[in-house]
């Protein structure tokens, strides 16, 4: 878990094509594979040596998922790129592992959230040192992303009278700074309101520190994951009566929001341009630039599903698939900044409806299964499975990219532990 951001990885191979972003094509060990290997080893002689009886899960979520992983394997005979195929079906077929290890292994929040606070404090202060120095720290031997404002391909923020850079930390790219930091914050609030005896001044300050880095990597997605995973809480809260969690809901919020008053204030003109203030998507050469980015890469995306809408063009193929439709792409090619569509165009339509099954089918068992107590539990996961959600309506890393991948599987499977728990009456904190 405190991994999971890291850019830090070794070149397994190096498979390079022009117009495409290396991290799409290479054959890449991330420090987060070599610990997440480790985890699924020890588990699996642990389960050899106990013969512990093994949880499958819900059904509605881990059928899914198998279909999933199978329809990814098979996609790799006719896809573009065969060999790349291959190696992220073997990525999904850890991440099915890792899945059924988080279902059956973690049996408190707790073993998530320590993990995730050393995350928060790691990435935070690397990233708010690179907002404050406007660079890099020297750090890539741990895989810090060489950073200057002015170099092409770096994130930036443009305001009318500025520009800064926007928080990478030890990721790759703000996007997944964001995204990391948003659920990391989302699960730690959940736990730190149910707990009554909590040296209050320091988990507020871990809090606030990882609200300040998720600010500054200005990511619209990670704002409005975090923001809806927030209202997901209060309004479970409130619907299961839990007053006095509530309160306490009430109170980091608020807490946090003031905060970030002074941040807001000094950088209201970035928020702005973030937000589309003041004209800001047609004024501003970044937003218009990225707006119509991603129109183009969705339409791209579109074409290359209908026109393999059965088997799809091969797993992890999209951007390869966008570049050979679009010879004269005048963007580097990449997939669409919607996960479903790329998972249709890459493994076809059947593969698109395992997926949106996944999506689809945890809220509408909440909705139907009357035996299921909607715990404290169910209610933190439930908000951070909604945060990833939205976060894959806008980008395409919870499918694509190996830090999104550990977190919509991880928390797949945190849900589905704090659901089966809710139906036997059972909490996990």
């Amino acid at each position: 878990m405190i991994f999971i951001p890291f850019r830090l990885f070794f070149l397994l191979q190096a498979r390079p094509l022009d117009g495409i972003y290396s991290g799409y094509t290479d054959f890449q060990f991330f420090v987060s594979d070599g610990f997440g290997l480790l985890t699924l080893a020890f588990w699996g002689i642990s389960r050899f040596l106990h013969r512990q009886k093994l949880s499958k899960g819900p059904i509605f979520l881990t059928i899914p998922i198998i279909g999933l992983t199978l329809l990814a394997l098979l996609s790799a005979p006719g896809s573009l790129d065969p060999g790349l195929s291959i190696y992220h079906g073997l990525r999904l077929i850890l991440l099915a592992l890792l899945y059924l290890y988080v279902l059956n292994e973690i049996t408190h929040l707790h073993q998530v959230v320590f993990p995730l606070v050393v995350q928060i404090l790691i990435q935070s202060v690397i990233a708010i040192g690179q907002i404050f120095n406007q660079r890099s720290l020297g750090l890539s031997v741990i895989g810090e992303v060489e950073l200057e404002p002015l170099w092409p391909g770096i994130s930036i923020v443009l305001s009318e009278a500025r520009l800064s850079l926007r928080a990478y930390g030890l990721s790759d790219h703000p996007n997944i700074l964001g995204g990391s930091l948003a659920f990391s914050l989302l699960l730690i609030i959940a736990w730190y309101i149910q707990k009554n005896k909590l040296r209050r001044a320091a988990w507020v300050a871990i809090m606030i520190l990882g609200s300040v880095a998720l600010f500054l990597t200005y990511s619209r997605s990670a704002w409005l994951a975090f923001l809806a995973g927030s209202i997901a809480t209060a309004f479970l809260l409130y619907r299961k009566k839990l007053n006095k969690s509530l309160r306490r809901w009430l109170f980091i919020t608020l807490t946090l929001s003031i905060a970030l008053l002074p941040i807001l204030w000094m950088n209201a003109d970035f928020l702005a341009a973030r937000l589309g203030l003041k004209n800001s998507f047609r004024l501003l050469r970044t937003e218009s630039t990225s707006l119509y980015q991603r129109e183009v890469l969705f339409r791209a995306a579109a074409e290359v599903f209908i026109e393999n809408s059965i088997s799809g063009v091969g797993l992890g193929t999209m951007p390869q698939a966008i570049q050979l439709n679009n010879p004269q792409f005048r963007f580097f090619s990449q997939p669409a900044h919607f996960a479903l569509l790329d998972v249709a165009g890459e493994i076809g339509l059947l593969g698109a409806f395992f997926y949106a099954v996944i999506l689809i089918g945890p809220w509408l068992r909440l909705g139907i299964n009357s035996r299921v107590v909607l715990s404290k539990d169910l209610i933190a996961t439930s908000a951070v499975l909604l945060a990833i959600t939205v976060v894959g309506l806008f980008d395409y890393y919870p499918w694509l990219l190996a830090p999104g991948r550990l977190w919509q599987w991880i928390i797949w499977g945190l849900w589905a532990r704090t659901y089966l728990d809710s139906q036997r009456g059972q909490s996990i904190v």
